[in-house]
């Protein structure tokens, strides 16, 4: 990320600075572990179920903070601390992340789905990275937390920078796409998860098919078209969607499908190139469409995607 300063930081998360500090401080990145904090970081202190991330505020000092994001009364911080007071960390993290987004110059490509959606994103990023500079979200780094310091640590120059999205309650997708202002968005497939928050099967489509809700103006929705009904619901957002799947009702479908001990082989039907993914499983198949139709979009030939896969 690009440094902002601590008066930035005040004005994007319409906080309170409790102290004297100096206020053209630079910050050069922002983390939620004590611990791992980085010179000139900003910690973000998070209440979760099993810990305060309030108790450890004078603990960051030691490894480089030099302003805290808070919601609770704290004690004990060194006076060279920037205390910053909001109404919720969590969402001010939100709110820091998007104007870091902003300020990257490469394309963001989000993924969300009910299964999958971790492999895509390493099948997506494998693609991109044989031609293309760029990183992704590490492990599965896709809910409120993740998904901003996925955006935190991404060069602000490079190419790429893929992030997972994921949710189990109602208006979560919206959050971090909004978040994450993706240029191209992946839905990797829909199915009966979580539903004691979702519903059923139409509420988990909805809940995926929001992520279009904060695709950029130019942006392409990329989506399972298996699923007969997701389309439709993604178009509803008034967005451009693409289609990849099995059926050759989809844009872009697989066919000469080979399963083989060392992966998967196939062809698609715009091509005669014939993909290799060392993964196992027909699915594996699915999940790398939608990792062609996104090199194909970031200006790649189906040899440099081959090679990627």
């Amino acid at each position: 990320m690009n440094p902002i300063s601590i008066e930035e930081v005040v004005a994007i998360t319409n906080g309170r600075l409790l102290n004297g500090a100096k206020r053209s401080r630079l910050i050069a990145t922002v983390n939620t572990d004590s611990r791992k904090s980085a010179a000139n970081s900003l910690f973000v202190a998070i209440a979760g179920e099993n810990f305060d991330g309030h108790s450890f505020v004078p603990q960051s000092t030691a490894s480089g903070a030099i302003a805290a994001l808070i919601e609770n009364d704290i004690s004990g911080a060194p006076n060279d601390l920037a205390l910053i007071r909001v109404e919720s960390t969590r969402l001010a993290m939100g709110k820091i992340a998007r104007h870091v987004r902003d300020q990257f110059q490469g394309k963001v490509v989000a993924v969300a789905g009910s299964n999958g959606k971790t492999s895509t994103k390493h099948l997506i990023h494998s693609v991109l990275s044989s031609k293309l500079n760029g990183s992704m979200s590490p492990k599965s780094f896709n809910n409120d937390i993740g998904v901003p310091l996925a955006i935190f640590d991404a060069d602000p120059t490079h190419d790429f920078l893929v992030l997972e999205m994921g949710t189990n309650h109602p208006g979560e997708i919206r959050t971090l796409t909004h978040i994450g202002a993706p240029d191209f968005a992946v839905i990797t497939n829909t199915g009966e998860e979580h539903l004691e928050f979702l519903g059923d099967l139409n509420g988990v489509r909805a809940e995926n098919a929001s992520i279009a809700e904060g695709l950029a103006k130019s942006g392409l929705m990329i989506v399972n078209g298996d699923d007969t009904a997701l389309p439709p619901a993604v178009r509803a957002f008034g967005v451009d969607c693409a289609t990849f799947g099995f059926s050759d009702a989809c844009d872009l479908f697989a066919r000469n499908i080979e399963l083989a001990n060392d992966g998967v082989r196939f062809n698609t039907n715009d091509s005669m190139t014939r993909f290799f993914v060392p993964q196992l499983g027909r699915h594996t198949a699915a999940n790398a469409l939608a990792a062609i139709a996104v090199g194909r979009r970031m200006g790649m030939n189906d040899d440099e995607i081959a090679r990627g896969l």
